[in-house]
Order: C-alpha cells, then structure tokens, then sequence
C-alpha cells in the first residue's frame, strides 16, 4: 500500500497548487545543450562575418587583468569554434549520452552546480597561465571532461562505444581520457586546451573521492526543524516487499541492476526500457542522493 492511500494522508487540507516553471520540466543536461546550441546558432545567423556574440563570450589571457571582463570566466563554456560543427557536436552528443546517467546520479540542482563550478575552475586556471596574454580559449570541453570522468567513476563497469564503434567499459576510457590530455599538454604544440580538460578531469576525482555536495552547502535548515533520524518516518519507503533488503545486499543489487539497464540503454536506446526499469533508475538516484546528506 502506498502512502496515497494511508488515511492520514487523506485527510490532510488541500492547498492551492503553486505554479510549475517551465524549466523544472527539461532536465540540466538539456537545458545546457538548448542554450550552447542557440548561442552558436545566433552567431551564425546574425554575426556570422565577424562572429562578434562568440568573440564576446571567448575567454582571454587579457580579461583576466580586467575585472569588467571576469564574466568571460562562465560565458566562454557557452562558445564554440564558429565555422566547424565537429567542436559543439562533440561536446554536446558526449554531454547528452553520458551527462543524464550523472545528474540522475546526483540531482539536477547538483549536477548544474558541478557543471558551473567546472567551467569556472577550468577558465581561472587557463586565465592564470595565460595572464595578460592575447591567447583564447572556447568552449565546454572542460566541464565535459568532469562529466566523462565522474560517470567513469561512478559506472564504471558500463560498456561504452566509443566513437559508436569501439566497446570498452567506462573506466578505460575515463583513464584514456586522461592518457591523451596528459600527453597532449606535454606536447605542448596544439590547439585543444589539453590544460582545460585536466583541470576538468582534477576536478572531477577531487568531487568524487572528497564527497562533496554543493546542494547542502547551500541549503540552510530550516529555524526549528528536526532532523530525523536516518531509517525512521515516512521518507523512505518501499512500494514492494523485495525492496525490503538489509542496507548492504540493497545497495549491491541495486547498483547490479543499474549497471545492467545502462548496458541495456547503450545496445539498444532509451525507448527499450520498460516502466519498471525507469522507476529502478529513479530509485536509484533517490538512494545515492540520500546516502549523500
């Protein structure tokens, strides 16, 4: 029996329903992937010669000697090469496959805080070598190195294609990923921001292994609120008796179940999920967000 259909729940008052915003109804990744898409698209319809919205939102070495300019510090996450799709549909196509698993891991409203931290960390430490300098730099590609790293360390035994070809699981690539960028740094003659995707990646095993979570950092209590303790009152519940396991035997089956539906998702698409494999992802999100409080 489910809580609708306990008699105190019943007979609680009826309030007026607040209205949605309709952003709740798009998910952080989409959302992202809306605005990166419709700043390139701008560019390209309306200043396509100069590419003046691009040259506004770039990062530079200068800007960093300039507080006026600080802004370029999130804005250049949102600009991409204008006169190549191979620079946004790379970015974004990894953000949109990879991206969902981690805010269903962490929430939207952390998974947004993780995303904004990174491009700014990713900018501060590019702007630092490059004080002063006329160098530029452009696009998500440092964020995108957070997500591909903690979806490895957070799933990683789930098969992947890489470049829809290659199977290998998550975890090979999280370490190629970082491989190639070391490398590509030491090189030091290119122009991919190998420096960025690191500082991406640092970011992403500090979070993971530190077990930040920006979203109670920022959430105060509220003044005379209890907090109840783990385990008791009708916060957690489970709408079948199967899920009544002992914390550790839940945990592993569960994490099992969503490494095989991940699997499942990567061979043959989201569409191919049944009803109750999308309320196991769901509860498996609910679960990793209140282990982490």
């Amino acid at each position: 029996m489910g809580i609708y259909d306990r008699d105190y729940y019943r007979e609680q008052p009826r309030y007026r329903r607040r209205r949605k915003n309709p952003l709740a109804n798009f998910s952080a990744v989409g959302l992202i992937i809306i605005v990166n898409v419709a700043l390139f698209l701008l560019n390209g319809i309306f200043w396509s010669e100069g590419n003046q919205l691009t040259t506004h939102l770039l990062m530079t070495g200068e800007a960093m000697a300039n507080p006026l300019q600080w802004y370029r510090l999130i804005t250049y996450g949102f600009a991409h090469a204008p006169n190549t799709l191979g620079h946004i549909a790379g970015n974004m196509l990894t953000l949109f496959f990879l991206g969902r698993f981690v805010e269903m891991r962490y929430g939207k409203k952390e998974f947004l805080l993780i995303y904004f931290l990174s491009i700014f960390l990713c900018g501060l430490v590019w702007g630092l070598f490059n004080f002063n300098e006329p160098a530029a730099m452009l696009g998500a590609s440092g964020a995108i190195s957070t997500i591909v790293i903690l979806f490895a360390l957070n799933f990683p035994n789930v098969q992947l294609l890489l470049f829809f070809i290659l199977p290998m699981p998550a975890w090979v690539l999280g370490v190629a990923y970082i491989v190639y960028d070391a490398f590509g740094a030491a090189g030091g003659q290119s122009n991919i921001a190998h420096g960025v995707h690191l500082t991406g990646a640092a970011f992403a095993l500090l979070y993971f292994f530190s077990r930040w979570n920006f979203s109670r950092l920022l959430t105060m209590p509220k003044p005379g609120r209890k907090k109840t303790p783990r385990g008791k009152g009708i916060g957690i519940f489970a709408e079948t008796d199967d899920e009544l396991l002992e914390p550790d035997e839940s945990a592993s089956s569960l994490e099992r179940e969503v490494d095989r539906i991940l699997r499942k998702i990567n061979q043959s698409g989201e569409n191919s999920l049944s009803d109750q494999e999308r309320a196991t992802l769901r509860r498996a999100s609910d679960e990793y967000q209140r282990r982490r409080r």
